[in-house]
């Protein structure tokens, strides 16, 4: 079948009845996947109707077939060999009737995020962060309109998703910078989907509750107002967690 497609009448896949791991190999071979797909019987959907899982990269893409409704099939190879490195990857999930010219998506789910930690924890961090070659950065924001952000940490430096955990040089060098990008990144664009745009609200409580106080429209008017409450959500941010008293206080003691 080719990529034609009608979403006409879709249902909702909920992110709960899929479960992706993604499973970094060595520096040099692309991460692999694997998926759990629970689909619950009062979606009502076609046991004939086909599965797809479709792992992306900003506008680098991959389709793999996972057998049908009634039989789901993984296939025995799940390597993200067309995948663009440097950025998180994010899963699609589409259910198709193909008893058609043209494919019907019956149902869908967007911006899934791979699970990566073993702790067993099902909640879903505000800013996750995982690792990925960068050339020559260190770190990078990457927002994603369907699963939001997520701090990109370059995976040729050894061990530094464990050093920004417990470096206070590193936390206040990276972080108060990402809270000011997503200030903008969240006031400064258009939310309107429920579904895609639940990321939204959480930051939206989150920079709210920095400040004490709800976000005034006027304070998102226009683009010199968004940076005024940007400067001050990250500076809020940055005053109480101490990053600068921490790393004096810190250097001292070790002198």
């Amino acid at each position: 079948m080719g990529f034609r497609i009608n979403s006409t009448g879709r249902k909702r896949i909920h992110r709960e009845h899929v479960r992706i791991r993604l499973n970094e190999a060595g520096a040099s071979q692309p991460p692999t996947f694997t998926a759990d797909i629970q689909l619950p019987a009062d979606l009502r959907l076609d046991p004939s109707a086909k599965i797809y899982v479709e792992p992306y990269v900003k506008s680098s893409s991959m389709r793999f077939d996972f057998g049908t409704v009634g039989q789901i099939t993984p296939p025995a190879n799940c390597v993200l060999s067309d995948i663009d490195a440097g950025a998180a990857v994010l899963f699609r999930v589409k259910v198709v009737d193909e008893t058609e010219e043209i494919g019907r998506i019956l149902a869908s789910a967007n911006g899934i995020r791979p699970e990566n930690d073993a702790d067993g924890d099902d909640r879903r961090p505000l800013l996750p962060v995982r690792s990925a070659n960068l050339g020559e950065e260190i770190w990078r924001l990457d927002v994603d309109k369907d699963a939001g952000p997520t701090l990109v940490v370059n995976s040729r430096v050894p061990d530094l998703i464990e050093a920004l955990k417990r470096d206070v040089y590193l936390q206040g060098a990276i972080y108060p910078e990402v809270v000011w990008r997503l200030v903008r990144e969240v006031f400064g664009r258009d939310n309107d989907s429920e579904e895609d745009g639940h990321w939204v609200m959480d930051w939206k409580a989150w920079i709210a509750s920095q400040l004490g106080r709800e976000i005034a429209e006027y304070e998102v008017e226009d683009a010199e107002a968004l940076e005024l409450l940007a400067d001050e959500v990250a500076a809020s941010f940055a005053s109480k967690n101490r990053f600068v008293s921490t790393l004096i206080a810190t250097r001292q003691h070790a002198g």
